[in-house]
């Protein structure tokens, strides 16, 4: 497998990539980032002529929805040019962006359009893992507050992504694995199987779901947010109107006639919002994907898929530390007990992550001669790297000084390692891991 690491500002925007050349995309980071830095690469960093068989959604948060919007809204105007081209309406102009890569299904635990307090089963209900635990009343969710800001403005992207993948517009399978359902751990679940890789979901969980309901339905019972959802569907009927009339009349009708169908959104599942986590193997590889999601839910998905023994170890070839690198995602424990041969820490230094204290714990974990900090896992004593999305000297002004602060200390360590440690960062085109 081959992970490639693009620079997504603030956010996640990873490319998975099979021995058969299956890919799987997960996330797209900032709205801004995408267009100037993942957009074109991505189709470079795919096999020739690829498509993307998966395009995965951790959880709506701007960093990591913007960009899978951006991919989509690209593909939405390139198949109205197609469209328009062939009724033989060559002036039509073509669009501004270059053509994506073809997306043929979408892996997101959506945030519909309605919900109803307290309705049907919880499995079908709100679901965010990574945000729930934001939401709980614990000293490591004391940003929850300044999160708020951010959750509103992802809101109405997850919904405008809802819009896309739709049926009456590019018509991209959502969820095909579970059904349409969400995805989450289920007993006795089976991997997905993207060509030759497996992918197995570990998280969230539905006991984790709870967490979300009363939030949500609070914030859909505002009436400035109400009047969001409104104009949000409003666009989506009138982007649905422009497919319909860049076909033959015959044509228009059909679709006109499931659009109306699809859009009795009372006979959807209930809204939510959940952080997709994956475990995913080839060939005696493996590579975890962890989304914004907090270690312990990482431990917790591990165990219930039987990934992970209880009281024992696991070592991975891949990990992506759990939300940029945050000290609220990450215990001091986890470090010791997952370890791996590459760590993927993307962020920026916005709110100055990856933390030093992590980064620190992580250093620990495999060089430390203290028991208490260094891992039992066998391949602690292995060489291992350190992977950075980003460059310190060019980031924003403002975050620069922290991520001078990161590249000093990891520099450091890997000079003092005796060549256990390599530190890669980010500074032009992606970076690629091959295991």
């Amino acid at each position: 497998m081959k992970l490639t690491i693009f620079y997504a500002d603030k956010g996640d925007s990873l490319l998975l990539t099979g021995a058969d050349k299956k890919s799987m995309l997960i996330d797209g980071g900032t709205p801004s980032a995408y267009p100037d830095f993942v957009a074109p690469r991505l189709k470079a960093a795919l096999p020739a002529g690829g498509k993307l068989d998966v395009v995965v959604l951790s959880h709506i948060d701007e960093d990591h929805i913007g960009g899978v919007l951006g991919l989509l809204n690209d593909a939405f105007e390139w198949k109205i040019y197609d469209l328009h081209q062939q009724a033989g309406d060559t002036q039509f102009a073509q669009p501004a962006s270059s053509r994506p890569p073809a997306v043929l299904g979408l892996w997101h635990n959506a945030f519909h359009e309605l919900v109803s307090d307290n309705v049907g089963d919880i499995r079908e209900m709100l679901a965010a893992n990574a945000l729930g635990l934001r939401l709980v009343d614990a000293p490591w969710a004391r940003h929850a507050g300044a999160r708020s800001a951010t959750i509103a403005n992802s809101i109405p992207q997850a919904m405008r992504v809802s819009r896309r993948v739709s049926a009456d517009q590019l018509k991209i399978p959502l969820n095909a694995p579970a059904n349409g359902k969400l995805m989450l751990v289920r007993d006795g679940q089976a991997p997905v199987k993207v060509g030759g890789m497996k992918a197995t979901v570990i998280g969230p969980q539905p006991a984790d779901l709870t967490k979300l309901r009363v939030a949500w339905n609070k914030w859909l019972k505002d009436q400035a947010n109400r009047a969001t959802i409104d104009k949000i569907r409003d666009q989506g009927e009138k982007d649905a109107k422009r497919i319909q009339a860049s076909y033959p009349r015959a044509d228009a009708e059909r679709l006109a006639q499931a659009a109306q169908q699809l859009g009795d959104r009372t006979a959807v599942t209930p809204p939510n919002l959940a952080s997709l986590m994956l475990h995913v193997e080839e060939a005696g590889s493996q590579i975890l994907l962890t989304g914004d999601g907090h270690s312990d839910d990482v431990e917790k998905g591990l165990e219930a898929t039987g990934k992970l023994a209880p009281n024992t170890g696991l070592h991975v070839q891949v990990l992506k530390v759990p939300h940029h690198g945050s000290e609220h995602n990450t215990t001091k424990q986890f470090p010791r007990r997952i370890t791996a041969d590459h760590y993927v820490f993307c962020g920026n230094g916005f709110m100055r992550n990856p933390e030093l204290e992590v980064i620190k714990a992580y250093l620990e974990s495999r060089l430390s001669h203290d028991p208490a900090r260094r891992s039992p896992n066998l391949q602690a004593g292995n060489k291992f790297h350190f992977w950075f999305s980003c460059d310190a000297t060019k980031m924003p002004t403002k975050y620069r000084p922290h991520m001078k602060r990161v590249t000093t200390l990891v520099k450091q360590a890997a000079s003092g390692s005796g060549g256990k440690l390599q530190v890669h960062f980010l500074s032009g085109n992606p970076l690629a891991v091959t295991v």
